[in-house]
């Protein structure tokens, strides 16, 4: 796995990937491709249009017109990123070898435009005892309502939501919501009685 961790500096949305991870910097704020160039990924892939979904509409804050350069994120628990507030959960694995069922557990996930900053999509893991029934990182539903979900057996999957995800981080407004979260909950690496 490629190194995922946060490096937060202060509050949720100005938090930016960590140098030598997949990618460095803030999706939101990022004026330049720089930041997925020096991220450790960048030298099998070449390019950083892949980076960016084409039908991601979303600008860079404060540069009007300009379109953002990432719109992924991979999974908290995958290369060591933040799981639940913790970094050495149980769940959290380094290597692809170590997922139990990786074509099902999701990797890269089209990310929303009002949640994505640094390049870990973070939900929390299921019976974690702060809670399991509040969104963190939202995917995106701009295709026709839904995303596109990387699985660790390297598919691509297209997964629908029952209605439109547009909330800001917090809890699940209603059962179709929590549906949707348990869905990608799932999807993660382990639960919380992983540990």
């Amino acid at each position: 796995m490629p190194p995922n961790i946060i490096a937060p500096d202060g509050m949720f949305m100005t938090t930016k990937g960590m140098p030598y991870n997949w990618v460095y910097g803030n999706a939101q704020t990022d004026r330049s491709p720089s930041n997925i160039m020096t991220g450790v990924l960048f030298s099998y892939t070449r390019t950083a249009s892949i980076y960016h979904c084409p039908t991601d509409r979303s600008k860079v804050t404060g540069v009007p017109g300009q379109l953002r350069f990432r719109s992924y994120g991979l999974s908290a628990p995958l290369g060591g990123g933040a799981l639940g507030g913790l970094q050495m959960h149980p769940a959290n694995k380094l290597k692809t070898s170590q997922l139990r069922e990786p074509s099902k557990t999701y990797t890269f996930l089209d990310l929303s435009q009002w949640t994505i900053a640094d390049g870990v999509n973070w939900i929390p893991i299921l019976g974690a005892p702060e809670g399991d029934k509040a969104w963190g990182d939202y995917p995106s539903d701009r295709h026709s309502q839904g995303a596109n979900v990387a699985l660790g057996d390297g598919r691509v999957e297209y997964w629908r939501w029952p209605k439109p995800l547009r909330q800001w981080w917090g809890p699940a407004i209603n059962s179709q919501d929590l549906e949707d979260l348990r869905r990608l909950q799932n999807a993660l690496p382990g639960t919380w009685k992983d540990r």
